[in-house]
């Protein structure tokens, strides 16, 4: 019987233990973002949650920042959005230098993008992690039918503030009307696919296929987060079939 030496012997173990420190490795820088996230996330949250967990009357609140919408505003939130896409689609169009044009439309593909991930962390770090989204949030899972959704005012702000006034600075004029494009063109498609995931019936292979996945989300709140894909679910480890 031919005796093996301990190189021989041990090679198929540490190429294991190489896979598997680099797949513990990647875990852990997974754990740090998300803490990273978390931590930025509470820091830009905390005067809309003051606001939203002050200990006043809820007749007292600002009917403008209320959470739950009748049909007028709810439907009027997704028509400012629309008109808000296509007026500075057009003004992108019309107005941006030849020059310009091709970091411009990068700079909108790349909101896009940017706000999957932005829609992912707000619903798992926020909707259901920082006090009292957490408990705003748990009234649209006790009644996924009511009309329950962010403000426009709310909204609306928290785009140019986050979004447009920083990337002006960073990206240019132009490249940052193009990620606000992005964001908002994106956060406009969250919210119709988010609506009809709860309220149409579709025969689209893809859009049963979110129901299905958003359904399981509200039966078990600590996986599935994201509305309209499922890429950082995957990344991120918090999908569930």
């Amino acid at each position: 019987m031919p005796i093996l030496n301990a190189t021989e012997t041990q090679a198929p173990l540490n190429a294991f233990d190489g896979k598997r420190k680099a797949w513990s490795i990647y875990n852990q820088m997974i754990r740090d973002i998300g803490a990273v996230g978390h931590v930025f996330l509470t820091l830009w949250c905390c005067p809309v949650a003051y606001y939203y967990d002050a200990p006043i009357k809820r007749t007292l609140k600002m009917k403008a920042f209320a959470i739950e919408h009748s049909k007028i505003a709810y439907f009027a939130d997704s028509a400012v959005y629309l008109a808000a896409i296509l007026l500075l689609s057009i003004f992108l169009i019309r107005l941006a230098p030849p020059q310009a044009e091709t970091e411009t439309a990068i700079s909108v593909v790349a909101g896009l993008l940017g706000w999957s991930l932005i829609e992912y962390a707000m619903h798992r770090l926020v909707f259901h992690g920082i006090q009292p989204f957490q408990r705003l949030h748990q009234e649209h899972h006790r009644r996924p039918q009511a009309l329950i959704a962010t403000p426009t005012v709310l909204s609306v702000i928290l785009i140019v503030v986050f979004v447009w006034l920083p990337a002006t600075p960073l990206v240019g004029f132009w490249s940052g009307c193009g990620v606000t494009l992005g964001v908002t063109t994106g956060y406009f498609a969250y919210g119709v696919i988010h609506h009809a995931v709860h309220h149409w019936r579709s025969r689209s292979a893809w859009m049963r296929q979110r129901k299905r996945l958003h359904a399981i989300h509200h039966r078990f709140p600590y996986c599935n987060y994201g509305v309209t894909m499922s890429l950082w679910d995957y990344l991120f480890h918090s999908g569930k079939q």
